[in-house]
């Protein structure tokens, strides 16, 4: 099929376009120089004129994706782009400016008035705002979510927080009664549902899973079931026959029947939220209405192809979204496959279509997410019947029937919900225990490439006369590719030691060569001022042990903590301790002599009790051979006057180069360290108390003579830290400075007895990477 040459090529030439490479310009000579060797003269030159078009046209595009606003403060009269997701206090919103720019806005609600308010405002909504325009920050720590890149995949570039929205009034229009009509339906879930079911519903019937809850949509994508929250082609497909049947009882012609249904299905992508897979279904029901108006034959994969075109020419950089990859790639799979499926009795064909899906989806899945369930197969035989025959038309019934008998619609609506209840119960269950789960950590693009070619071979040969042992060879290649995945880290002589950017605290990951050890020093933490009002409360909190280290975590494809470090009970460095004990296999707790100081360092060691965590309390002598690694316990000593000169302080010598890891260490606390050991030196010194003018002293800093030092805070933090003394202490003795705040992550990556500085900044301005070669 010639047609899926041109595809490539178009995909090539945008990816190209925006991430030129040596590897992404050889596999386009190889796609060219393959149709030239079978002398398919016509595909060679489709493959060069799809390259060229969608090159040309994608480099334009991201030539033109630029703002015209400056940062700061700003007043507009702008335009809500779809209906406000409201989480207790916290409400956010696409804008549209009155320069037609599009800002992803964030408000507090002042209010429970305020907050009632912005639940009643939808997409088309005109209001006067005030607020701040802010940059939207790149990924602080290796191989983390690119908030800016994200946005600007879809021409967002500016964080708008927002102080004020008044004078709200609805435009005129067929979308803002579009928008209207899914706020109006959305709210009849919530009136209708209880809230342990509502979220799902939500999902289902209006695209909206911001109502669900955050370790249930975790689950969902752990277990490779993800997909059934999305709406796509079933729910398309079902409206589509609905409408079908009613138009030709109402007694209109075929041909007005496809015109009705083509004016109909782009509001129903609206109503639906507008999802990549959403609109794919609806362009694709929408081009087989036009050819079958039009009586031009039409092969599946060529509807399918057309509507990868025109959604690349509205906007080429949704091609880079893990959501348009999967929603084209699994459908093109099923498509190729259907000659096979046709043959097969109806078990065999969902059991064979459930391995299409998720071989098809696994490049995807593992580059983005890390990780594969071999399990999801299985699950999805289970959920994709259940979501189909029975959660997604039952929700949807109930949901009528609540227009035409609120006590018939409020039974079902009950009777679901006991469904869904014990849904969510299996899924966290399930997900939670999924022994098939391989968390293999972000792959490279060779690796990438080879995963790929493997997942096609292996849909290949379901079409292939491969007989006896030959059957099993792609899974064996595949099988193989991903178990030296896996094993990748125990052969790397390579070690890490990163200090992530986890805002005002502390959080340092020791990686030791051939993965003998992994160490976390502190886990970070949020304060936390005096308790919400109820209303205020939030569904989905932020929580940086599961959206920050966990993530970091997998993308190193690392299941398990050798040891865990807390320096002192302080929040910023101790306040996801319980978090991460439940989210992480971790084998051992190292504290400080003398840690339990009030109830929240108590309800740490009870919870470190209940996952069975031996836990070692250290002191002033101890020595640690982690992973063959020596670590020399310098603090505490005796009793400490407060938690911070009572922090656990640690001495190594790692990629040839000695280290000090001083918690939150002050003077005093420095100055007994000091008498305790005259002769310490550390070339490399993380600063304590996040450079606090009470730390890093002069006379402390003398006897050190470090190199350089790493400085762990928030930007803008509220304490001012890093204070001006303390810098100017560490300037004017040449010591290299690094900062998380100012830097991002800062991770040191050694060989034997070299190793290297690099930086992960957050915005542009900072030099995208620093690196400085250790002597």
């Amino acid at each position: 099929m010639k047609a899926v040459y041109f595809a490539a090529a178009a995909c090539f030439g945008t990816v190209y376009a925006i991430y030129p490479s040596v590897f992404g310009a050889v596999l386009m000579l190889l796609l060219i120089g393959w149709t030239c060797l079978r002398k398919q003269v016509t595909a060679a030159l489709l493959v060069v004129s799809g390259f060229m078009i969608f090159f040309c046209w994608a480099d334009f595009y991201e030539e033109n994706n630029k703002t015209k606003l400056t940062q700061g403060e700003i007043q507009f009269r702008g335009v809500l782009k779809d209906e406000p997701a409201v989480d207790g206090d916290a409400v956010k919103v696409r804008v549209i400016h009155s320069s037609g720019e599009v800002l992803a806005m964030t408000y507090n609600a002042e209010n429970q008035a305020d907050r009632d308010r912005w639940k009643t405002l939808y997409g088309g909504t005109g209001c006067t705002f005030k607020g701040v325009l802010q940059m939207p920050k790149h990924a602080v720590n290796p191989d983390g979510f690119d908030y800016s890149e994200y946005l600007s995949h879809y021409r967002i570039h500016w964080v708008f927080k927002a102080a004020e929205a008044a004078g709200c009034s609805e435009k005129k229009g067929l979308l803002s009664v579009l928008h209207h009509l899914r706020m109006m339906g959305s709210s009849r879930v919530q009136e209708l549902f209880p809230d342990s079911s509502s979220g799902l519903v939500q999902a289902l019937l209006f695209g909206e899973r911001t109502q669900m809850d955050e370790d249930l949509l975790e689950s969902y994508q752990s277990l490779g079931t993800i997909h059934l929250l999305a709406i796509s082609g079933m729910q398309v497909g079902l409206l589509a026959a609905f409408l079908w049947t009613v138009f030709l009882r109402l007694g209109l012609t075929h041909e007005k029947a496809r015109l009705f249904l083509l004016i109909i299905l782009p509001s129903y992508g609206v109503l639906t939220g507008e999802s990549e897979s959403v609109m794919r279904a609806v362009y694709m029901a929408e081009l087989l209405l036009l050819f079958k108006i039009f009586r031009i034959p039409a092969h599946p994969m060529h509807i399918l192809i057309g509507t990868l075109l025109f959604m690349l020419l509205t906007n080429p950089l949704q091609l880079f979204q893990p959501g348009f990859q999967l929603t084209f790639l699994v459908t093109a799979a099923l498509i190729l496959s259907s000659p096979v499926l046709q043959a097969l009795g109806m078990m065999k064909k969902a059991f064979l279509i459930s391995i299409i899906s998720q071989a098809s989806s696994l490049p995807v899945i593992y580059y983005s997410f890390y990780a594969l369930s071999l399990g999801s197969f299985a699950v999805n035989l289970i959920y994709v019947p259940l979501f189909s025959f029975i959660i997604f038309p039952l929700s949807m019934a109930a949901f009528l029937l609540s227009f035409l008998q609120w006590g018939l619609a409020d039974f079902t609506a009950s009777f679901f919900s006991r469904i869904i209840l014990s849904l969510d119960k299996m899924t966290l269950y399930l997900a939670s225990r999924d022994p098939f789960m391989l968390v293999l950590g972000k792959p490279g693009t060779l690796l990438e490439a080879m995963t790929a070619g493997c997942v096609i071979f292996l849909l290949a040969s379901f079409e292939m006369p491969l007989k006896g042992m030959k059957k099993l060879l792609p899974y064996v290649l595949l099988g193989s590719l991903l178990i030296l995945k896996l094993c990748q880290p125990y052969l790397s002589p390579s070690g890490k030691i990163t200090f992530i950017d986890i805002g005002q605290g502390d959080s340092i990951l020791i990686e030791l060569p051939w993965r003998k050890g992994v160490f976390l020093i502190d886990t970070g933490g949020r304060a936390v001022f005096g308790k919400k009002e109820q209303w205020r409360e939030r569904k989905n909190t932020f929580s940086l042990a599961k959206d920050v280290t966990m993530p970091l975590l997998r993308s190193k494809g690392i299941t398990k903590l050798n040891g865990l470090f807390l320096t002192h009970g302080d929040m910023d460095h101790t306040g996801e301790a319980e978090a991460l004990m439940e989210n992480m296999s971790i084998e051992k707790l190292y504290i400080p002599k003398g840690f339990i100081k009030d109830e929240s360092d108590r309800d740490i060691i009870q919870k470190a009790e209940e996952m069975k965590m031996e836990i070692i309390a250290l002191q002033d002598g101890d020595k640690l051979n982690l992973g063959e690694q020596p670590f020399y316990v310098l603090s505490p000593g005796e009793k400490a006057e407060t938690k911070n000169d009572g922090s656990l302080v640690l001495y190594t010598v790692i990629g040839g180069k000695s280290w000090l890891f001083t918690g939150d260490l002050e003077k005093l606390g420095e100055q007994k360290l000091l008498q305790h050991y005259p002769e310490l030196h550390a070339d490399y010194l993380k600063a304590g108390h996040h450079g606090s003018k009470g730390s890093s002293s002069e006379e402390f800093l003398d006897r050190l003579r470090p190199e350089a030092a790493i400085i762990s805070a928030g930007e803008n933090n509220r304490y001012h830290h890093p204070h001006t003394e303390t810098l100017k202490r560490l300037e004017d003795r040449s010591i290299k400075v690094y900062r998380t705040d100012k830097m991002g992550a800062i991770q040191y990556q050694f060989t034997g007895k070299d190793g290297t500085f690099a930086v992960h900044p957050p915005y542009d301005e900072v030099s995208r990477k620093d690196s400085t070669k250790a002597d």
